[in-house]
Order: C-alpha cells, then structure tokens, then sequence
C-alpha cells in the first residue's frame, strides 16, 4: 500500500514538474519573440524613414513612395504592440522574409480596403 502511495506522489511530483517546466519554456519563447519581432519593427521603421527623403525629388513615383513610406513608419509606430501580438498569435516564426511580409500585408489591408478583399 505504501509502495503504491510513493510512486503515485513520484508520478504527481514529475508530471508538475514537466508540466511547469513546458510553461516557463513558453514563456521564454513569447519573450524571445516579442524581441525579435520588435527590433524586426524597429528595422522596418528605420529603412521607412530613410525613403522618405525621396520627398523632395522631382520625381512623382519617387514622392508617392515617400509618402507612402511615411504612412508605413507611422502604422508600424502605432500599431507595434498589436503587430507583435498578432505574428506570435499567427505563429510566423523568426526567417526575416516572413516577418517582413506578414508586416507589409497587415500595412495594405488597412491602406487599401480593395487589397484585403483580394487576399483574404
């Protein structure tokens, strides 16, 4: 009966060991994301600043870009938190490429309601 009473309690002990041990691993990883996707933000933010001097060019395309990339710089601002929130609820992982075009999509669907009925 004791035998069978010790390795009941070894058996809760473990499983509530692994079973935290899987939380602090998960809270772990929502950190590193959130770090990653916010310099991944920061990094958008910077190379939209940078286009945004084109606004002085005699250039219609090029000011358009500017302007738009103005746009782009004040969403990603704005919307940093909610943006890191959906890629880790979205589970898009870490690869640059995917980042960048899960940001870039989010930015069109708001700017152009006609794009997000395309790509729903």
């Amino acid at each position: 009966m004791k035998a069978r009473s010790i390795i009941i309690l070894v058996t809760v002990i473990i499983l509530s060991l692994l079973w935290t041990s899987s939380a602090v691993s998960q809270t772990a990883e929502a950190v590193y994301l959130k770090t990653v996707y916010s310099a991944a933000i920061d990094e958008a933010i910077a190379h939209c600043k940078a286009k945004i001097s084109y606004r002085n060019s005699k250039s219609e395309k090029l000011q358009r870009a500017a302007a738009l990339s103005s746009m782009k710089a004040a969403f990603l601002k704005d919307f940093k938190v909610e943006l890191i929130e959906d890629m880790i609820e979205a589970n898009i992982g870490t690869k640059p490429y995917k980042i960048q075009y899960h940001l870039s999509q989010k930015f069109h669907h708001i700017i152009n309601p006609k794009y997000a009925k395309l790509h729903k």
